[in-house]
């Protein structure tokens, strides 16, 4: 919806902030999900003191699930998400504002530049992490990442194997991305816990949720060390191979950038050739 906005009617912004609120919902839920799932597997192996630390996790994260879960279904059963799918329903068969300039706009002229102006926003981020660098750096690197995966696979049908190996290529740094960031929430989760633990705990329990920290920790340091080989994939030769087959078959006398806060040009049409346009792809 950030790619098409400038085609796209004058509610959309009312309806991404609403599936902003269904997916922070189903977001709470699933961050839960992961970490009883990532607990479960440790507490098959763990001694005893550190199974009793993982006791007391899981009772309290299964507290939390519980909790997130009845939010979640008490939005799937109101009336402001009956409202939303209607609004949905008709926002997509309506399509997008036949009067905006930048919904005739043909792929093959816009993608080019949306691509690459994604691609930007995604190296001004990666380009600046650092060994040392923020948590926060790399989360906002993996949502700039993965718009830029939706695009490419938007256009994936128009060009091919380049787009297909490039859309692989980001796939496999979100991921990387993502697992770390499951490491630095389930760290914090930890630390709640410790600091203000639902019930009176042992000495030796609180060393052990000390202990699961630093095995997060761990984990989240072994993401770390393979996200240089995940960017220089995303940066290197499968990049410039979708960029160079955009060029290839971009008509040769495109108007203006078609970058988001740009209008565009109406392009002239050959008698009988079909307009099928969204303004960015």
């Amino acid at each position: 919806m950030v790619v098409f906005e400038e085609a796209l009617p004058a509610r959309a912004p009312r309806l991404r902030k609403e599936l902003g609120w269904l997916g922070s919902l189903l977001g709470a839920v699933r961050d839960l999900d992961v970490q009883l799932a990532q607990i479960g597997e440790w507490s098959a192996d763990a001694e005893l003191a550190e199974r009793e630390a993982l006791d007391v996790v899981t009772a309290v994260l299964d507290e939390r699930r519980t909790k997130a879960r009845a939010r979640l279904v008490a939005a799937m059963d109101s009336r402001r998400l009956v409202r939303l799918t209607s609004s949905m329903q008709r926002f997509l068969v309506n399509g997008p504002v036949k009067r905006s300039s930048s919904a005739h706009v043909p792929i093959l002229e816009a993608a080019p530049d949306v691509v690459a102006h994604g691609y930007r926003k995604v190296v001004a981020i990666g380009d600046h992490i650092k060994e040392g660098s923020p948590a926060q750096a790399l989360h906002a690197l993996r949502i700039r990442a993965k718009r830029l995966r939706y695009n490419v696979e938007f256009i994936e049908p128009i060009y091919g194997k380049p787009a297909r190996a490039y859309a692989k290529r980001l796939i496999a740094l979100q991921d990387v991305l993502g697992a770390h960031q499951d490491d630095v929430v389930a760290i914090a989760a930890l630390r709640d816990i410790a600091l203000d633990p639902p019930q009176k705990i042992t000495a030796p329990t609180v060393f052990a949720l000390g202990m699961l920290a630093e095995r997060y920790r761990a984990d989240a340091l072994a993401r770390r060390e393979r996200f240089p080989k995940r960017y220089s994939d995303v940066t290197g030769p499968r990049w410039r191979k979708l960029r160079k087959k955009m060029e290839d078959i971009r008509p040769a006398t495109h108007a203006e950038p078609a970058i988001p806060g740009q209008q565009l040009k109406r392009p002239e049409v050959q008698q009988g050739e079909p307009i099928k346009m969204v303004k960015g792809l």
